[in-house]
């Protein structure tokens, strides 16, 4: 079952906007972890329309958690692509005075 799912990540690109590339810098191993995440989310997407027969609704930012990171990106199935538009730092409450 995860050589289909491979299949579908070489098939997939993840494209990251200068602003995303060099949010994503500031931390180690994070932009392969979020290209990992997405190309898994793109899979999923691009199996629903498959198996629905009808489009997937990708008018809306989509946001994702990666470690620490709000992930802001958008999917585009008919070129299984997904753009990052945005890694933003999520703030910890919990250590806040």
């Amino acid at each position: 079952m995860t050589g289909g799912t491979h299949a579908l990540r070489t098939l997939g690109e993840v494209r990251f906007t200068v602003d995303a590339y060099v949010q994503l810098r500031r931390s180690v191993g994070l932009r392969t972890r979020v290209r990992q995440a997405l190309l898994d989310v793109l899979g999923a997407a691009m199996e629903l329309r498959k198996l629905s027969g009808g489009e997937v609704g990708k008018d809306a930012p989509l946001v994702l958690k990666v470690d620490t990171h709000l992930v802001t990106y958008s999917i585009d199935l008919d070129s299984e692509s997904v753009t990052v538009w945005s890694a933003e730092p999520v703030r910890d409450a919990r250590g806040a005075a």
